[in-house]
This record gives structure tokens, C-alpha cells and sequence, in this order.
């Protein structure tokens, strides 16, 4: 018998960056198979890093989801503001790479 192993939130995170893919980015964001947003822990995640490592438009774009979010409403983003976070990700791939190994890192901290 194989044991699945279940990978943890951030472990997904970082599969989800490191596909350097700007449309399953995205699609943490958008739903382009009905048209809505979507809303998944790995998502959120991304848009604190893009919140925190972003100096354009991005930033401001993540910044105001999370503070939706954080208030407890449902994510809003549209399919454009979806497609320019997976591209703010995927054209700054290292940072991202580095920015999700340090966020594991505090949050291994944390628990230990």
C-alpha cells in the first residue's frame, strides 16, 4: 500500500511559484472556468509576499485584498488584477522564490 503524503499550505505556495506559471498563480485569484474570483489559502499567501516585495501597482492590488479579507469579506479580484499578479510573480521569479523560503522559515519558527 503507498501512503499519500498531504503537502502543507506553504509547501503548495511554493510549488505554485516555483511553476513560474502566470496562469495557476492567477487562478489562486480568478476562476477562468466561471468567471468569478476565487479564494485559496495558497492565494493569500501569495498576495502577503507580492503586498510586501512589490513597488508598483501589484503591491497596492494585494494590499487591498488581503485588508478585504481581514475584514472578512470574500476576495474580489478581477481576471486582469489576477493575470497582473501571476505576471508581477513570474517576472520577478527569484525574489519570490526567496521572499516564500523565508516565510516558511518564520513560520517554522514560529511553531517551534
Amino acid at each position: 500500500m503507498k501512503l499519500k503524503i498531504m503537502k502543507s499550505n506553504n509547501e503548495k505556495t511554493q510549488d505554485i511559484i516555483n511553476s513560474q506559471n502566470a496562469k495557476i498563480i492567477a487562478n489562486q485569484f480568478y476562476s477562468f472556468d466561471c468567471n468569478c474570483s476565487n479564494d485559496t489559502i495558497e492565494g493569500s499567501t501569495i498576495l502577503e509576499l507580492v503586498a510586501n516585495n512589490s513597488n508598483d501597482f501589484t503591491a497596492d492590488i494585494a494590499k487591498r485584498a488581503l485588508e478585504t479579507i481581514n475584514k472578512g469579506f470574500d476576495l474580489r479580484l478581477s481576471a486582469k488584477q489576477a493575470w497582473c499578479i501571476g505576471y508581477q510573480v513570474v517576472n520577478n521569479i527569484e525574489v519570490y522564490k526567496t521572499a516564500m523560503s523565508e516565510y516558511i522559515e518564520m513560520c517554522n519558527n514560529l511553531n517551534n
